[in-house]
């Protein structure tokens, strides 16, 4: 069965829509002074939600080309539309004021209306409601990777006859130390023969870490083998790679068994994960953008490493 994508959504510093993924660098994000939810929730409802809950909903319109006022897509079974995120730090600032409030004020302090978003998946079920999926609502949280694990399990759950259609994404808020900036992409997916970009598939590995930082040898081996067989025979794979430093390894070792069938193609922006669990979900969103194979590694510095592989025409 064909996943299609029929639909990206980004928002991120400095990035509106894909083209502008290869031609601008990220923006320094200082609080929500980058993004504007009017233009994409409209003026009212989204006071109350956390940030990263507004960026995913908001690369979700952009995904099924909703505007501010319009209804919900009719889906004519919602029941077989699903939401699949990943995020690290979406709530993380949120925690912190929380806690600081807390210890400051006392529980007199704490907002009625901001404590729902305590929760990790708040951003994806307020997807789901906002656009009438009713299949399921997942989150994942491993750092860097999650995105792309959301695209896989969506992916699956379209094969295995779960959903018809769902919405994979991954959305940060800015983390308290600075360390991530702000974002959300969104794909939507959905069980098509229509031409279109295509995503194959997914692979995830954990690979133990040793001393200094670096991946094991051994599971790093494995786990490039199964990378390769995902890439399959193609030829002129556009591919990128997300990640610190300390996991250059992975970059280098799928680069090696892959020799000579992959063009570089990843842009700038989110290629050292600056963007968290969005990172990875830009560099799909650029590498969907063309025809022809393509191939998204993202590795995350505790070992967790999932590729996920594309192929066919842009929408």
């Amino acid at each position: 069965m064909s996943v299609r994508v029929s639909g990206i959504g980004v928002i991120a510093p400095g990035v509106r829509e894909v083209a502008d993924l290869g031609s601008v660098a990220p923006a320094p994000a200082v609080g929500e002074d980058w993004f504007d939810p009017v233009p994409y929730l409209g003026a009212r409802g989204w006071k109350y939600l956390t940030p990263a809950t507004r960026h995913l909903l908001a690369a979700a319109n952009t995904a099924v080309g909703r505007r501010p006022g319009e209804p919900a897509p009719s889906w004519r079974r919602p029941e077989r539309v699903g939401v699949t995120t990943g995020t690290h730090h979406g709530i993380g600032a949120l925690h912190a004021r929380l806690d600081r409030t807390f210890q400051e004020e006392g529980l007199s302090g704490l907002s009625p209306a901001e404590l729902p978003g305590f929760s990790v998946n708040i951003p994806a079920s307020q997807l789901a409601i906002a656009l009438s999926c009713q299949a399921f609502s997942v989150t994942f949280t491993n750092p860097v990777v999650s995105g792309l694990e959301a695209v896989s399990h969506a992916v699956a759950a379209i094969r295995r006859g779960r959903a018809d259609r769902v919405f994979a994404g991954a959305t940060e808020d800015a983390a308290p130390n600075g360390s991530t900036l702000g974002g959300a992409a969104v794909l939507h997916l959905e069980a098509s023969s229509e031409p279109g970009p295509e995503i194959i598939g997914g692979a995830s590995r954990f690979l133990p870490v040793r001393a200094g930082g670096q991946p094991d040898p051994s599971a790093l081996a494995a786990a490039v083998q199964r990378v390769a067989k995902l890439a399959g025979a193609s030829e002129n794979i556009r591919y990128a790679f997300c990640g610190p430093d300390s996991m250059a390894a992975a970059d280098e070792a799928v680069r090696g068994e892959l020799a000579g069938r992959l063009v570089e193609d990843g842009p700038a922006v989110g290629a050292d994960a600056g963007f968290g669990a969005v990172s990875a979900m830009l560099q799909l969103a650029w590498i969907l953008r063309d025809p022809g194979p393509g191939l998204v590694l993202a590795a995350s510095e505790d070992g967790h490493l999932v590729a996920v592989a594309t192929r066919g025409e842009a929408a």
